[in-house]
């Protein structure tokens, strides 16, 4: 029996034994695993911390060279703004000049349309006395010049006003007759082939032509209906209730009419070009 205990206690002893060395080799693999796994760890830091220098440098001199840019773009636009100062300056010296060479030669041309005037009135002078026999009211030039002046300065405001006097207010069926024209005379602009509803082919016509809006639409019957010259337009102006709705102009004179029409369509653009312009230049002085 004691030779059996023995040999169980030696047996145990061993067992122990294998148990701690296969302990201990599993512990140095998963050391050595570790290990490995600290040391590629340390790499990738130093990977990082390289990246993260090149990075710091990178948007260091980045920062550098946007704030030179951002120098020299201030000193560009305070060296335009200047320049555009000047120019506004120089601007308003040349239209004093201008104004002043325009009074000018205005204050010449008065002198000298006085000079002919006293001339006239002097030659009615002698007219009147020597072949008339008459005694002569002389007339206060001075207020004639004044006048002529005032003709002079609302010469357009009064070619206007007669333009404006001349366009009518058109009616539907004006607008109607007009289209109908238009539909007969223009009807090679568009390809009608596939086309068989009127109110499309004269659409279609309308947009060719420019014609959009309704104001377009009244203008362009207005110029059907305005006279050609003088001559006409007194002559309506005494049978305005028997030819109100009657188209003034022939069949043949309807691609003149859409070309001046088109040259209406030009002048309403310059025109609000020009407000456009001026109202920049009014907001730019008053941001000055």
């Amino acid at each position: 029996n004691n030779n059996i205990t023995h040999l169980e206690n030696i047996n145990h002893i061993l067992m122990d034994k294998e148990k701690k060395l296969y302990s201990r080799k599993l512990l140095e693999q998963k050391n050595s695993y570790n290990l490995k796994l600290i040391n590629f760890y340390k790499l990738e830091i130093n990977k990082l911390r390289e990246s993260l220098l090149s990075l710091k440098t990178y948007y260091y001199n980045y920062k550098i060279k946007s704030k030179k840019n951002i120098n020299e773009l201030i000193n560009q636009y305070e060296r335009i703004k200047y320049q555009f100062i000047e120019l506004q300056k120089r601007q308003k010296s040349y239209e004093k000049n201008f104004q002043k060479k325009y009074a000018k030669a205005w204050d010449l041309q008065r002198k000298e349309a006085m000079i002919y005037i006293e001339k006239l009135i002097s030659a009615n002078k002698i007219i009147h006395e020597q072949i008339f026999l008459k005694d002569f009211q002389e007339t206060n030039y001075k207020y004639l010049i004044q006048e002529n002046i005032h003709v002079v300065t609302s010469h357009k405001d009064d070619e206007n006003t007669v333009i404006q006097m001349n366009m009518k207010k058109v009616t539907p069926e004006q607008i109607e007759k007009v289209k109908k024209l238009l539909l007969q005379e223009c009807l090679f602009l568009i390809d009608e082939t596939n086309i068989k509803d009127e109110e499309e082919k004269i659409r279609k016509i309308l947009n060719y032509i420019g014609v959009h809006t309704k104001e377009d639409l009244e203008l362009l019957t207005e110029l059907f209906y305005i006279d050609a010259d003088e001559e006409n337009y007194l002559i309506n102006k005494f049978n305005k209730n028997e030819d109100d709705n009657n188209i003034l102009y022939n069949s043949e004179y309807a691609l003149d009419i859409i070309l001046k029409y088109y040259q209406e369509k030009e002048k309403e653009n310059t025109c609000r070009i020009s407000k456009d312009k001026q109202k920049y230049k009014n907001r730019l002085n008053i941001s000055l």
